[in-house]
């Protein structure tokens, strides 16, 4: 859904929405569900038979913060009428959050583990 919404935003060229989306995005690093999380719970689980989300590690939450700020960025290029600092960083958000979708892997996971020197996966302990 990362993706998805993002790739809307790029469609729209919204600075409000950028912004917006970067704030909902930054649930998913404050808290142990996302707004995609939130989204599901309450609209998408009706439709699709399936378990409730994971919740969130902590490799996770560093992944939706770095994602809030790109979008937040990427919000603040299109007000000012930045065109790389809009499309470039949300392109890469998308991108990864793609990539993240259809393989599981998380650069942002990566980065986390890199960092703090853990093996920790994008959902749970």
């Amino acid at each position: 859904m990362c993706c998805v919404f993002g790739f809307i935003g790029l469609l729209l060229k919204s600075p409000a929405y950028f912004i917006g989306l970067g704030l909902l995005t930054s649930v998913g690093a404050f808290t142990k569900r996302s707004f995609y999380d939130y989204l599901y719970a309450f609209i998408a689980r009706f439709f699709i038979s399936s378990g409730p989300m994971p919740e969130h590690g902590n490799a996770r939450r560093f992944g939706c913060a770095i994602g809030s700020l790109i979008y937040i960025c990427s919000g603040i290029g299109f007000a000012v009428q930045n065109w790389y600092l809009a499309f470039l960083p949300a392109t890469l958000i998308i991108t990864l959050a793609f990539i993240a979708a259809v393989t599981q892997w998380c650069f942002a996971s990566a980065i986390y583990n890199f960092i703090f020197k853990k093996n920790e996966k994008c959902c749970g302990q």
